[in-house]
């Protein structure tokens, strides 16, 4: 880039010289730069280098009697370079398994329990999820919620983050009750 402007101005100083005017240079262009489109899917997967992720507890867990449902609400950050959201062929969503004593692939641990959508969380953002998690199957056994690109891979296989709570149990034995393992309950919805 240095060469262009000093061969014209050498080019003015010779045509100054011969009393001959030289067509003035064209003024640089520069097209703006292009704005990313937001993203709304997730179409493939995401490289592990681009996660950095953690969920937090945002309230005490709650129980509806009348459901016989533990609800939970936590926050998922995303602190990497991909967008999260569940929608799209390699969607994200907050994924909660039980984790038996041999962990979430043996009974009686279950690792597709449920699955809780994601709104869009570009990086730098987070957002509040409720989950609402069906109380009986999970009676006795910690509930472990982690990220999982369906299709792909749970985000603990890349190191990041889980949020394990429980186990829970029913109060005294009564049906439409859950405690704590030491006895103190649930607050009720």
């Amino acid at each position: 880039m240095l060469r262009l402007p000093l061969t014209l101005s050498v080019l003015a100083l010779l045509a100054a010289g011969c009393g001959r005017d030289l067509p003035e240079a064209p003024e640089p262009t520069t097209q703006p730069a292009a704005i990313p489109e937001a993203v709304t899917s997730i179409e493939a997967p995401i490289p592990p280098e681009h996660l950095a992720t953690r969920i937090e507890s945002v309230a005490p867990a709650r129980y509806n009697p009348a459901s016989d449902e533990l609800l939970l609400s936590v926050r998922v950050h995303n602190d990497g370079q991909a967008t999260l959201v569940s929608a799209g062929a390699a969607m994200v969503n907050l994924g909660a398994m039980l984790v038996g004593p041999e962990g979430a692939d043996v009974a009686p641990g279950l690792r597709d329990f449920v699955r809780a959508p994601l709104p869009v969380i570009a990086p730098g953002d987070s957002a509040e999820i409720a989950v609402r998690l069906p109380a009986e199957p999970l009676l006795g056994l910690p509930v472990r919620l982690e990220l999982v690109q369906e299709g792909v891979s749970w985000f603990a296989a890349y190191g990041q983050p889980t949020l394990d709570i429980g186990p829970f149990v029913r109060c005294d034995g009564q049906a439409a009750t859950l405690c704590q393992p030491d006895g103190s309950p649930v607050a009720a919805e």
